[in-house]
């Protein structure tokens, strides 16, 4: 608590001490992300199917000077929870489309500028911190059980399944980094294209997954506990409003 209080008292001297011509922008952007995991299964195969999901939100900026800018946003987006499991020749949850988990990331940046072309279009790098939070007021989200369909004339064999997916955490700190460009179109107004790396993302998420299988010939169960870590990566397109203090 008392370093939390100290890095709000810092932003608030900062802003009171900036000179008043100091500039404020607002941006809202939306976009596309993709989580790149790495899996792991105690037993059998564990694949992660990459598919591209929707982020948006807005931040707001506080230029330092020319070259330095703090921004300070939030984010909703949400886990592609789209993956495939694999033992001795069965798979399953092959075309599941599980509830997604829903998250609020609260990104804190700075800013900085490298060049500019005719004060039009300018590239910005950015390296920051971010709060990942679910949106979920219990660990678990989600129960499953579902039967798989074997072929068996005789009708003898079945495999069926539980899934749990659960959170290890609700709140994460993250590190990310990123690329900005920016065009203006007025002296007020900019289209901006972000390019953006947030590292650890997913490990926030867990799964364990109980099976049972029985035909004519095997009688066996077990639990498969998944584990998968990665970042994400986010293209987002935008809209900028520049004002003064």
């Amino acid at each position: 608590m008392p370093s939390r209080n100290y890095w709000f008292c810092l932003l608030c001297l900062l802003f009171i001490y900036t000179p008043v011509k100091a500039q404020f922008y607002v941006n809202m952007e939306c976009g596309l992300k993709w989580d790149l995991v790495e899996t792991f299964a105690s037993e059998g195969d564990f694949n992660f199917s990459n598919r591209p999901d929707f982020m948006g939100g807005a931040r707001v900026g506080f230029e330092i000077n020319p070259y330095l800018a703090l921004e300070l946003g939030v984010y909703v987006h949400q886990l592609n929870n789209n993956y495939i499991y694999r033992l001795d020749g069965v798979s399953w949850l092959a075309e599941e489309q599980w509830l997604p988990a829903q998250f609020l990331q609260f990104p804190l940046r700075l800013k900085t500028t490298i060049f500019t072309i005719q004060k039009k279009m300018s590239i910005h790098p950015y390296l920051g911190l971010a709060l990942l939070v679910h949106r979920h007021e219990r660990g678990q989200y989600e129960w499953r059980f579902q039967q798989q369909v074997i072929e068996d004339p005789t009708n003898r064999s079945s495999f069926k399944y539980e899934y749990n997916a659960s959170f290890k955490s609700r709140y994460l700190l993250l590190g990310e980094a990123g690329l900005m460009a920016q065009y203006k179109i007025t002296q007020h107004f900019s289209i901006t294209l972000s390019l953006g790396f947030t590292l650890g993302s997913t490990s926030i998420h867990n799964s364990l997954l109980y099976w049972e299988r029985k035909t004519p010939a095997l009688d066996d169960e077990g639990i498969l506990n998944a584990e998968y870590k990665g970042d994400q990566i986010s293209l987002m397109l935008g809209v900028q409003c520049l004002f003064k203090k």
